[in-house]
Formats: C-alpha cells, structure tokens, sequence
C-alpha cells in the first residue's frame, strides 16, 4: 500500500516538540554538509583529485555569481546566504536518490508504520521558512544600501499617486514572493517524490532510473533558481534608487 501525504509524518516528540520525518531528514542534511566542509578543511592542505575538483566547481560558481553581481566584493559578501540556500536544498533534493531512502519506516507504537525519512524539500513548511529567510535577507541587504528613508521609499512613496501605487506593489510582492518561492520548490519535488514512489512500487527494477535522472536533474536546477534568484532580488533591492553597484554594504 502506498502512503502519500502532503504533510510530514510524526515519528516521536522530545518533550512538547513534535518531530517529524523531514525535520530528522533536515538535521541529517545539515550534519552531512557540515562535515562535508570540515573534511573539505583538512584535506584541502592536500593536492589531490578531490580537492582540486572542489577548487574548480567553487570558481565556476563563484564566477557565475560575478555574471549577477558585476563585483567580486559584493560576491563574496552574498556568498555564504546564497551558497548556505543552494547546499541545503541540493542536499536535500539529492538525498531522496539514495538507495533505501524511501524504504526506510519507523513503526508507531500504535503499530502503524509511517516514512522514517522524507525530503524536507517535499515539506511545505520546510520551503516556507526558507523563503521567509529569503524575503527577510533581501530586506535587510536593501536597507543596509539604502537606508532608513530609501528603504521606506521602496514601498511608501508619496511623490505622486503613481509612486504611491508602484510602491504598494512593491510591497505586495515581496508578500507574494514567499508563496511563490515556497510553492515553486515544494510543488517540483513533491511531485518528483510521487512519481519516484510510485514508479518504485509497480516497477521496482528498471522504469524508476529514468525518473531518478529526471529527478537529479531538477533537484540541481531547483537549487539553484531559488539561490539565483534570492541573489536577483537582493541586487534589484539595492539598486532599487539607482544605488551604484559597488557602494558600501555593511
């Protein structure tokens, strides 16, 4: 029998906190990253095809950002938020893929068995709370160009009645952006994860490699069109009142 929810499953509580599947998922995610950093510190003192393949990614992804930025220093200021998002959801769009993932059950004392895993990419609250962390950044990186008065002109601009409305717009999409955000990357890999489930019931041996590419694919692309685009916003922010480029961020 096949178990779908569109909400995360209980596995237990620790006191009054309710754990569930993607939030245990998520704490795995975020350990494999940081010991993969730790490991990459240690042997990156080493020459060697690990280290070097490392080395050789991180530039072409940085030089990606510079494409965005037009500046090295403003890369480097946005790189840890921007690269924290892609790592994270990569991570959690890739796990899903491993062998066992989604075999994986925990047996409620009820007797019921429920997913032991789930990819928190698949957890709209999950996607929520990233693009809140999103929204919040752009905000912050936009007043810290800006300043107190540009920033409140973004949205309240009493100039004229078109200022005005172009400004209450504004506002109203940096609403929407969290739905979008959050709905974009929940509705792909949720809907990845399905077929992956399914496929994987009816046709355990040969039709789920195809959709398993289909999902690596998306879950890189996933990735990072939500980084991308919360380093778009935040330079489209800054330069809301043609704040030049290279000017002093904090």
């Amino acid at each position: 029998m096949i178990n779908i929810s569109l909400h995360p499953e209980s596995i237990g509580t620790i006191g009054s906190v309710n754990i569930t599947n993607s939030f245990l998922t998520s704490l795995i995610v975020s350990y494999l990253i940081v010991f993969f950093l730790i490991g990459f510190s240690i042997a990156e003192t080493k020459q060697n095809f690990f280290t070097s393949t490392v080395y050789f990614v991180f530039k072409k992804y940085i030089a990606l950002l510079d494409q965005f930025t037009q500046n090295r220093r403003l890369t480097l200021i946005f790189f840890p938020l921007v690269t924290t998002f892609f790592l994270f959801i990569l991570t959690s769009n890739l796990i899903e893929l491993l062998p066992g993932f989604s075999g994986a059950l925990y047996h409620m004392g009820s007797g019921e068995r429920v997913p032991l895993l789930r990819s928190p990419s698949s957890d709209l609250s999950t996607t929520v709370a990233l693009a809140i962390i999103s929204v919040i950044a752009t905000q912050y990186y936009s007043y810290k160009a800006l300043g107190l008065s540009g920033f409140f002109k973004r949205f309240i601009n009493v100039r004229g009645p078109v200022e005005l409305v172009l400004g209450l717009f504004d506002l109203l999409s940096e609403l929407v952006k969290v739905i979008s955000f959050s709905f974009r990357l929940f509705g792909n890999l949720f809907a990845g994860e399905v077929i992956l489930l399914v496929s994987a019931v009816f046709a355990p041996l040969f039709i789920p490699l195809p959709f398993m590419v289909l999902e690596l694919f998306v879950g890189i692309i996933q990735a990072f069109i939500f980084a991308l685009l919360t380093l778009t916003f935040i330079l489209i922010a800054r330069n809301d009142e043609k704040v030049a480029v290279s000017k002093e961020v904090g």
